[in-house]
């Protein structure tokens, strides 16, 4: 039995989406249906003939065709001439059809080109976006005031570290974990200064900046034992 018209193959139940960075359209899912169509180049009627196969209706639908040889590119059906082109070469393409707008997407996620969509500025227009700060940024912003150094916190809620710079605020409260004997005009290059004039041997001061540059308690403890283990009153002197 032969039949006229046009054989069309649909693709439907999916969703464009729109580069914000080239204004590319793509379209994501759903299912491939073919179709006879019979019709003229009408858009209207090509509407009215997608809407009753596919159940919807014809004035909610978006439709954009897909050549084969071009599968990165999608071309707006808007008027009754690009019906009439798309028929003209109705066996090498797919038409694209959605029941919603266009979704941005970020340009990242897409597939890249630098060549230019067929279709026109008018027909995918630009969709202004808010993008929030994400949520695990927003909470640590939140969670902590500005300018806030971890080491003014409660020391007793963190993971015990040895702070090796007098640069920052808090090294007080770092000081008096490390040495208990010390005072707040103490700092880093201030004992380093006071040990070197009262123990004039160059391996205690590399030493002892190898304690307080330990990553971890185990390695300050371990740095301090081959102090004792040199000069037991150098290292009574750091302590007290």
């Amino acid at each position: 039995m032969v039949t006229s018209g046009v054989r069309l193959l649909v693709r439907h139940g999916g969703y464009f989406e729109s580069n914000q960075d080239d204004r590319r359209a793509y379209y994501k899912e759903g299912n491939l249906k073919a179709t006879l169509y019979n019709g003229d180049n009408s858009l209207q009627q090509l509407k009215a003939h997608m809407g009753s196969i596919l159940s919807f209706d014809p004035s909610c639908l978006k439709f954009m065709y897909q050549e084969e040889d071009k599968p990165m590119d999608l071309v707006d059906l808007i008027d009754d001439g690009d019906v009439m082109c798309m028929l003209m070469v109705a066996s090498n393409v797919y038409i694209c059809v959605a029941n919603q707008t266009s979704q941005p997407n970020l340009v990242e996620h897409q597939p890249f080109n630098h060549t230019s969509a067929p279709s026109t500025r008018d027909s995918c227009p630009s969709v202004q976006v808010n993008v929030p700060t994400t949520s695990n940024i927003a909470a640590e912003h939140e969670s902590e005031s500005e300018g806030e150094p971890v080491a003014e916190r409660d020391v007793d809620m963190v993971p015990r570290l040895t702070i090796v710079s007098d640069c920052q605020k808090g090294l007080q409260t770092a000081i008096q974990r490390v040495f208990p004997g010390s005072y707040p005009a103490h700092c880093m290059h201030h004992l380093v200064d006071n040990f070197r004039r009262k123990w004039k041997n160059t391996v205690f001061v590399k030493k002892f900046w190898n304690a307080a540059g330990a990553l971890s308690t185990k390695g300050f403890e371990e740095e301090m034992l081959k102090i004792k283990e040199i000069d037991e009153g150098a290292y009574q002197w750091i302590m007290e």
